[in-house]
């Protein structure tokens, strides 16, 4: 395990690299984005995002193409991360339409869809929203819904999952159709929505639990992780889809049994209210950050 103090104030967002070679943190309190060595804890690089918007307040790397998506207060912006040059600045058609981009996810392939979810809506880029000249370009696919900050694409990128207050969601990726709905429990904290890798299970947060659908299975019954005492802000799969990985206010990450609901770990770093956590891509290694501005790096199966 390996911790160290990467900002002042909260960490709101952070991502593995498909590599592995670096994590990238967001604060959702200023204009930039840092790369870490997610092993010694170095900071690599940190992305000035200039003053267009006042924060950065979520980041996601395409799986399978080198991108850096990072959404911003008013915009998403994409980066090359080869060269790290910005190639993209991405708005939504109506002015003011955002009011923040919580969470940014890519599709599959070496052209990819990008997808951005702010309160009031969500937008769908193809081609991540790459542009051949600077300036701006506008959603190729973009839906009105309230209260929708967390979102995800299935694995064939044909599905976007969005997690409102009442119920989940299914849409058609490229044309905003909606496809099913899933209740679950009332709640005014919509919490994070994750495929599994091989797509047939969908886990939702809501409150302080969390539950895994099957999706292939309409009518089948959900499992449901309990064991957080406070609401459950972020949830990732492994690469395999045998583990989940959850984190949340009450101060721990939580690793558990997909099919079963069975919680395997308990981590507990004393770095206060946890924000975020995330895999890395070969499912080794665990990330997670919160309020305190502290990172936490560890081999999860240690």
């Amino acid at each position: 395990m390996f911790v160290w103090q990467a900002h002042k104030g909260s960490v709101r967002a952070v991502a593995f690299s498909p590599d592995g070679t670096r994590l990238v943190t967001a604060t959702g309190s200023s204009r930039s984005v840092s790369l870490w060595n997610p092993i010694t804890g170095e900071l690599a690089r940190k992305l000035d995002l200039g003053i267009r918007d006042s924060v950065a307040q979520s980041v996601a790397f395409a799986p399978d193409a080198p991108l850096l998506a990072v959404g911003m207060s008013g915009s998403v912006r994409v980066w090359d991360t080869v060269n790290w040059n910005e190639i993209a600045i991405l708005t939504p058609r109506e002015k003011g339409g955002s009011d923040g981009f919580f969470e940014v996810a890519f599709g599959r392939g070496s052209n990819p869809l990008l997808a951005a979810g702010a309160k009031n809506r969500v937008c769908v880029w193809d081609d991540a929203g790459r542009v051949q000249a600077t300036g701006t370009r506008y959603p190729d696919t973009e839906f009105a819904i309230g209260n929708v900050p967390c979102l995800d694409f299935s694995p064939d990128s044909s599905l976007l999952a969005t997690n409102g207050l009442a119920k989940a969601k299914l849409w058609e990726s490229t044309t905003g159709k909606k496809v099913r709905e899933i209740p679950h429990t009332h709640s005014s904290h919509p919490g994070p929505i994750k495929f599994s890798p091989d797509g047939t299970h969908l886990v939702v947060g809501y409150r302080k639990l969390v539950s895994i659908y099957p999706i292939t299975e309409p009518d089948g019954e959900p499992v449901t992780c309990t064991g957080h005492t406070q609401l459950v802000w972020s949830a990732c799969w492994s690469a395999d889809g045998r583990a989940l990985l959850t984190a949340s206010k009450d101060g721990t990450a939580r690793l558990w049994e997909p099919s079963s609901g069975t919680e395997l770990k308990t981590f507990e770093w004393g770095i206060g209210e946890i924000r975020t956590a995330a895999f890395s891509a070969d499912g080794l290694l665990g990330a997670a950050a919160g309020n305190d501005g502290k990172v936490v790096v560890w081999d999860v199966d240690a």
